[in-house]
């Protein structure tokens, strides 16, 4: 594998790594909040 190729694989990945971890954050802190009311109840 040449650079170029390797750089756009590494540029490719990392864009589609950032983009599912902002959506699984976002989602989990809001989910978290709910959950960590309900679980404080529950113990």
């Amino acid at each position: 594998m040449d650079p170029l190729t390797g750089a756009v694989l590494a540029v490719t990945l990392l864009a589609v790594w950032s983009y599912v971890t902002y959506f699984a954050v976002r989602r989990g802190v809001r989910d978290g909040f709910r959950d960590r009311d309900r679980a404080t109840d529950r113990e």
